[in-house]
């Protein structure tokens, strides 16, 4: 019996059956040298890349149940997930086992786990975690006291820094609109997080997009417009992105206000589907963060002097000094020091600054081990 291929064709069948039925749902699969092998231990064998290659073709994600167990999670896994950063995202759960004595964690081959300090152990798998650039960290019951009791700092840092923390630190837009006339809407976005925002997976299919819309007084959406080159898995930690685009408003003339989500393009109006990371948001019950008050009026005669914003119409002077109508909603870096970020005032601009979100997402992945 060629062992190989019956593994080759197991693994296929198994990842191909959960990939058919589970399409919304997010897909992972254990990375280790020894992939579909009835040992977990041992030498790398030849076909492991060649295996989790192909169940990531298929959809999968990573996660791996050893991170900080050194004579596990070598030097093979390492250069795997590195291999496949920003492509698909990783889930961390911890090898040792701290609870009591079911793990000897001290002897790790790395030498720097001490004999009943199991906070030495959540250190070393925080470093690996950032190494490995993770989205989530996966934690179980026998490792959730020493998390919290002994090494919530680290906890603190991963919700800080860990996965992805998007938001938007300039945001360009009109006060007064014409309608049925193009006017233009400038953005910049930053992820502080050491991960990636994971559009791309196959169950989400770049279903979110970066949108700004028309709210009116009763905090309804009125019109949307959606920037078709703003992707959010693009973003890397720490390196801007910024975008320009066009738009129209068809609205009937009245007062509205801005407001900038990410939305969830296959739902229903396309509804905000991502928590941005903004400190103290003004926001509406579905998840708009809004920015300021936007005049929509009738297009201007050409002809009509006041229409066209002159002071004085019989002397035919020029237009008021702010006649593009830009309201800038520029966010400075921190000239305060206070660690947010903060936004030149003039104009009225709309305040953005950094968050710090103090809460835990809980998933519910489909995996293989």
């Amino acid at each position: 019996m060629d062992i190989e291929a019956v593994k080759q064709q197991s693994m296929d069948w198994t990842t191909s059956l959960y990939s058919s039925k589970f399409t919304n749902i997010p897909l992972f699969i254990n990375y280790h040298r020894v992939v579909g092998h009835p040992a977990s231990w041992g030498s790398a064998n030849a076909f492991s890349a060649a295996r989790l290659n192909d169940a990531i073709a298929k959809g999968y994600s990573l996660r791996h149940d050893a991170f900080g167990m050194t004579g596990y999670y070598q030097s093979w896994e390492k250069n795997y997930v590195a291999s496949k950063n920003f492509q698909r995202p990783v889930i961390l759960e911890g090898g040792w086992i701290t609870d009591g004595s079911a793990h000897r964690y001290w002897i790790d081959p790395s030498e720097k786990y001490r004999e009943g300090h199991p906070e030495d152990v959540r250190v070393g798998e925080m470093e690996e975690a950032e190494n490995a650039k993770v989205n989530m960290m996966d934690f179980r019951r026998q490792e959730v006291a020493t998390w919290f009791g002994k090494t919530f700092n680290l906890v603190q840092r991963f919700i800080s820094e860990g996965g992805y923390r998007i938001y938007p630190t300039s945001v360009t837009l009109p006060e007064k609109i014409e309608r049925n006339k193009t006017f233009s809407i400038s953005h910049t976005w930053v992820n502080k997080g050491w991960g990636y925002f994971p559009n791309n997976i196959p169950q989400w299919d770049y279903k979110y997009k970066v949108a700004f819309g028309l709210i009116d007084s009763a905090n309804s959406r009125k019109q949307l417009f959606v920037d078709p080159t703003a992707e959010p898995s693009e973003w890397r930690q720490g390196i801007p992105q910024s975008y320009s685009f066009n738009g129209q408003v068809t609205l009937e003339p009245g007062t509205y206000t801005w407001g900038v989500a990410i939305v969830d393009s296959t739902t229903t109006g396309s509804q905000p589907g991502i928590a941005l990371a903004v400190a103290n948001p003004n926001k509406t019950t579905t998840g708009w963060i809004k920015l300021f008050t936007v005049q929509v009026v009738e297009p201007c005669d050409e002809n009509d002097c006041e229409c066209n914003g002159k002071d004085d119409c019989d002397e035919g002077t020029g237009p008021n000094p702010d006649d593009d109508n830009d309201h800038g909603s520029e966010t400075n870096p921190d000239d305060d020091g206070d660690g947010g970020s903060d936004v030149d005032q003039s104009n009225n601009a709309t305040i953005f600054s950094l968050s710090i979100l103090l809460s835990l997402s809980v998933s519910l992945p489909l995996f293989i081990l």
